[in-house]
């Protein structure tokens, strides 16, 4: 269980004695594991507090006892929370509004809308996953051609994989000890030039960098990786580190069991679906092949250090439940997962319960919270007896 501290702002303004002008609150969008304790604070009140909650930010009902700055609640459900103020029998100012998402991550799998799957140059057929607001690929990248069909170069021997160097010009890709059957379980290991393809780093979200994804998808970049971490339930504290930061969030992408991963897999879940697989690395130092079973270690987009020598991985390791953040070497061998560049948005309708129903009638509301960024044509309700 975490606890998340999240700061609401109250929005107005105020002579000597009386209040005469409001800020319009905002939404604040937030999502937390069930069971989760949240601790919310308003930072600029003036007045008497009452705590609030709504199903659909529609009706709000008063939270029994709750009239302090600070509100702390386990999350069990989605719900909206702000916080009433009324300040010299005013009417009343509201804090932001936080709407909470509650995940439940037991099973956090579903397929990216209208994509549900995703082919590159070479045939392979990758399932797709939808974690939060990303789409990713649900397996490693194994392709030896680029979108447009230019050929990757393959790398096997050991002195040739070590000549390659730390820059966005030497291609090179493998399977781990040069065995394809390693490929059609864990991708293909690929150096940091032949993921970018010859683009320039970038940290952008979306990163922008198509690299050796298909037609529509690009590279993460370290800042996308920190927004699944994020999803996942990382703390914005830790985000920024070097090394393995979090608790539990690595077990959420790793394959449960020792079939592809060394025991102990501590922390392994898998409850995102994600199924990463312990495929080891190459080393640019020998050409080594190691790890294989222990770690799997993933590109990003997002050069590092002055002189541009590395960039940005994430790991997960069988013996670790965290995820690592660190810039090794661009001519080392990773493996890549692919995001979507657009997702398509779905549209939330939210409806109230059906009152004063009789045999002739009956009162039905309800208010669409997103149009997915279509037009809305009609409006109305149907039933049926």
């Amino acid at each position: 269980m975490k606890i998340k501290y999240i700061i609401l702002l109250v929005g107005f303004l105020f002579s000597t004695n009386q209040l005469f002008s409001q800020v319009n609150p905002n939404i604040i969008y937030k999502y937390s594991n069930v069971g989760d304790t949240v601790n919310l604070k308003i930072d600029n009140s003036n007045g008497l507090i009452q705590w609030q909650q709504s199903v659909d930010s529609i009706s709000w009902v008063n939270i029994p006892g709750q009239v302090y700055d600070s509100l702390l609640f386990i999350s069990n459900q989605s719900v909206y929370v702000r916080a009433s103020i009324v300040y010299n029998n005013c009417d009343p100012y509201y804090s932001d509004t936080l709407r909470l998402i509650a995940l439940d991550t037991t099973n956090l799998a579903q397929a990216c809308p209208g994509a549900p799957t995703v082919s590159d140059f070479d045939g392979h057929i990758y399932n797709t996953l939808r974690l939060g607001n990303q789409c990713w690929m649900q397996s490693n990248v194994k392709s030896m051609n680029y979108a447009d069909g230019t050929a990757i170069p393959y790398v096997s021997a050991n002195a040739s994989w070590e000549a390659l160097g730390d820059n966005n010009e030497d291609k090179g890709f493998c399977y781990y000890n040069n065995y394809s059957s390693n490929g059609d379980i864990y991708g293909a290991l690929y150096t940091w030039a032949a993921a970018m393809n010859g683009s320039a780093s970038s940290n952008s979200s979306p990163s922008g960098v198509q690299g050796i994804c298909p037609y529509g998808w690009h590279l993460p970049s370290d800042n996308e990786w920190k927004q699944l971490e994020s999803f996942l339930g990382m703390d914005s504290n830790e985000l920024d580190l070097h090394g393995f930061r979090g608790t539990t969030e690595g077990g959420k992408l790793k394959e449960t069991g020792t079939t592809h991963w060394n025991s102990p897999n501590l922390a392994a879940t898998n409850t995102t679906s994600f199924f990463g697989l312990g495929g080891g690395a190459r080393l640019s130092t020998g050409g080594e092949f190691l790890e294989l079973k222990n770690t799997s270690p993933w590109w990003s987009s997002t050069s590092s250090g002055v002189q541009n020598l590395t960039a940005y991985i994430r790991t997960v390791r069988h013996d670790k439940g965290s995820i690592s953040r660190q810039p090794p070497l661009k001519s080392q061998g990773f493996y890549i997962r692919c995001l979507k560049d657009t997702i398509a948005a779905i549209p939330i309708v939210v409806t109230l319960a059906a009152t004063t129903v009789n045999q002739i009638s009956g009162t039905v509301s309800g208010k669409i919270i997103n149009d997915a960024g279509s037009a809305i044509t009609s409006r109305g309700f149907c039933w049926n007896t």
